[in-house]
């Protein structure tokens, strides 16, 4: 988890998408370390930088010039980790 303290000054509605992406990746990888699951390397990498790409996403917020152009960058990231979670891991992440 990031240090959130820098992103006080945000919108509420980019606090509720830098949340729901936390929350997304950390179920991510939760799900990963599953006892039983197998998921071969392409899976297991794809996942992880998907994951990566996403934090990246969070923490170019707190440093961004143009907020609502990064806030859609981080919700298309979002929307291309949760489809690529729920094909690998079969399950379904709702909001």
């Amino acid at each position: 988890m990031h240090d959130m303290r820098k992103m006080n000054d945000l919108p509420t509605e980019i606090k509720l998408l830098v949340v729901k992406a936390q929350t997304l990746v950390d179920e991510t990888r939760t799900r990963m370390k599953k006892p039983g699951l197998y998921l071969d390397l392409t899976c297991k990498m794809q996942l992880k930088n998907d994951c990566a790409e996403a934090e990246r996403r969070i923490k170019g917020l707190v440093k961004s010039k143009n907020l609502q152009k990064d806030a859609q960058k981080l919700n298309q990231t979002v929307l291309r980790l949760k489809t690529t979670s729920e094909n690998i891991l079969h399950w379904s992440y709702h909001e």
